[in-house]
């Protein structure tokens, strides 16, 4: 719960719904050691407690920051455990918040009084339709679709998968909440439509975090097929160039460095215990296009293993 890449999803999110906890050596030992959210003092923070319990220790030749960050399930309480050498960097760990809809109000009253408007009602978070009589005081409007899919995609965000497959669900059913199931139905039917079948295939939520998720090698080709001949010119453009690719950006910037692949793979990662995958685009030395999916679980090996297996196929098919 507390890990950075599964952050809950909410409606309303803010910074990622997680917050940034650094850890800072004492001057001497015995000292407390300090420690900051976001960059300011821990005490300053209003959304989250800290109960602190890393020590500052002695230089050793062998000593290096042990630092352990959690937070309690269900709570916004951080919980630090662990020693820091004397003279160390500070520590930084990214760690998720409970109630991100809250938490998003508690940063707009911070923005409201650092602007010097007087808050003085306790912070609450309601759930449901807006008012009809509601007063739009301010909005704003996001970078488009075919600017975010890049924010998306090559970090490989599972939050914003996440809220994007809720975003189409909400655009399937008009007037009805966004939900997994709701865009569950929007992605099977672009399937049906594109002639592509659905053996295999589970959507348990947007990131592919889920267990329940499954999908099959043959699928994933079928529909980047679809999606290279079948889309219009610029939705292709806008699709293809959101993926990472080899040696160069995103999630596969540090794979194929250093061979003729650099820049030649355009794919999408994916990672999980126990599994591994990658599927996407490559242009071979012949010049040839190829569509390719790669994926693994089950292996009785690490992921660098999976990894370098998946290379050396996508390798393989470059110099045929």
């Amino acid at each position: 719960e507390p890990f950075y890449y599964s952050p809950q999803v909410s409606g309303l999110n803010c910074d990622g719904n997680v917050v940034v906890v650094g850890v800072a050596p004492a001057a001497k030992l015995g000292d407390p050691v300090a420690v900051t959210i976001n960059g300011r003092p821990a005490d300053e923070e209003t959304y989250l407690t800290v109960e602190n319990a890393v020590r500052t220790v002695a230089v050793g030749k062998e000593i290096e920051p042990e630092i352990s960050f959690d937070r309690v399930r269900g709570q916004n309480r951080v919980l630090l455990s662990g020693t820091i050498p004397v003279g160390a960097k500070a520590i930084t760990e990214e760690i998720t918040v409970e109630n991100p809809a809250r938490f998003a109000a508690s940063r707009l009253v911070l923005a409201l009084v650092k602007a010097g408007v007087a808050v003085d009602t306790p912070l609450w978070v309601e759930t449901g339709k807006t008012p009809a009589n509601a007063t739009e005081l301010a909005a704003t409007v996001s970078k488009p679709l075919s600017v975010l899919l890049s924010d998306f995609l090559k970090p490989s965000d599972n939050l914003f998968g996440e809220c994007l497959l809720k975003t189409v669900g909400a655009k399937t059913f008009p007037g009805k909440p966004g939900s997994v199931a709701g865009g569950r139905v929007a992605i099977l039917a672009l399937l049906k439509n594109a002639g592509i079948g659905t053996g295999g295939l589970n959507v348990a939520d947007g990131s592919g975090l889920s267990l329940q998720n499954t999908v099959t090698p043959r699928l994933m080709c079928d529909l980047l097929t679809w999606a290279d001949t079948k889309l219009p010119p610029a939705d292709r453009a806008v699709f293809l160039n959101a993926l990472p690719v080899s040696g160069t950006s995103g999630t596969i910037r540090n794979r194929l460095k250093g061979t003729p692949l650099v820049g030649k793979v355009r794919g999408k990662t994916g990672t999980l215990s126990g599994a591994s995958s990658l599927s996407g685009y490559l242009t071979a030395k012949s010049g040839e296009r190829f569509v390719f999916s790669v994926l693994m679980n089950h292996y009785g090996t690490g992921a660098s293993d999976a990894r370098a297996a998946q290379d050396a196929i996508v390798t393989a098919l470059y110099e045929r």
